[in-house]
């Protein structure tokens, strides 16, 4: 899907953002008076992440804020890299970040309590 703005001439910060993913690329352009620029968007790459929890426990997951599942749930696909899962339990008063490298096929992430 091609993305058409005018902006004036000279250097621009682009960013492309995808939330779902949590997938964020930053570039630098230069578009000349008068002309336009084709900015290919990459393709997002993913791997797919897999919870695993005790039988007698359940944390909520989030990423940047944003709610994804409460364990136990559906594996879910994020970019590949590192990325941070905040998990909470609000009855066992419990928290923590765990930092994730998502790679091509799947990751397991084990619930620490």
């Amino acid at each position: 899907m091609p993305f058409d703005e005018q902006v004036p001439s000279g250097k621009h910060t682009v960013t492309v953002f995808n939330r779902v993913f949590d997938y964020r690329s930053t570039s630098e352009v230069v578009v000349a008076a008068g002309g336009t620029l084709t900015f290919p968007i990459p393709e997002v790459k993913t791997g797919t992440i897999r919870m695993t929890v005790a039988a007698d426990s359940s944390a909520d997951v989030e990423i940047n804020g944003r709610k994804v599942c409460q364990t136990p749930c559906e594996p879910f696909s994020l970019a590949l890299g590192h990325h941070t899962l905040h998990l909470s339990n609000k009855e066992l008063g419990k928290s923590t970040d765990l930092d994730v490298l998502v790679v091509e096929g799947e990751t397991k992430v084990k619930v620490p309590w």
